[in-house]
């Protein structure tokens, strides 16, 4: 309540995560991506809101940004996690609709079936990723703190994407995660830009 007090939080941020987080004890699969992304606005989008909100901003623009780098860092979630998701939670991110068009049912999931459908579904999710980060990048310059955190941040959850790249875009082939020198490159990459820009 202090911080929501403090940084002018609209409260309809914190009902709108609450929100997704309830949808999650009811809701197993998603029909399409537009609906998905109603889920990841309360999940991920107002969370980048409300860091910004703390952070401090310099212009309106780092919001829409913000909201990016949030739905970019879950989707990046849900593209590695598939396994995880069905396995332990019986849930399927990915579009139903998505699935159909390449001939897929939850089962595939289920199966753990890397078919060249499914690896060819998981190539075209991958960009959708990328371009969100690519929006979240033309907004970092308006925070006022944090700069180089959040860059940082956002340099590392993309990685994943290219570690997902590299199995073949196969989720069943283990967790995609970056080593640690790969993170420690990146978090200098970000770091090179900063002190660049």
């Amino acid at each position: 309540h202090w911080v929501f007090e403090r940084y002018q939080i609209p409260n309809e941020e914190a009902e709108a995560f609450f929100a997704s987080m309830d949808q999650d004890t009811f809701t197993f699969e998603y029909p399409d991506y537009e609906a998905v992304r109603r889920y990841m606005y309360g999940s991920a989008a107002v969370v980048g809101r409300m860091m910004t909100r703390v952070l401090g901003y310099t212009d309106e623009r780092a919001f829409p940004a913000a909201e990016a780098l949030g739905y970019a860092m879950q989707w990046t979630n849900f593209l590695r996690d598939i396994q995880e998701d069905w396995d332990e939670r019986g849930r399927v991110y990915l579009p139903q609709d998505r699935l159909a068009a390449h001939g897929l049912t939850n089962q595939a999931i289920a199966s753990h079936e890397a078919s060249p459908a499914f690896l060819a579904l998981i190539q075209e999710e991958i960009p959708r990723a990328d371009a969100l980060y690519a929006q979240a990048e033309e907004g970092i310059q308006y925070l006022t703190h944090g700069r180089l955190g959040v860059r940082i941040a956002a340099r590392l959850y993309q990685g994943i994407l290219r570690e997902l790249e590299r199995q073949e875009r196969n989720p069943f082939a283990g967790r995609a995660r970056t080593s640690f020198f790969t993170k420690l490159r990146l978090a200098y990459r970000a770091w090179n830009h900063s002190s660049c820009a």
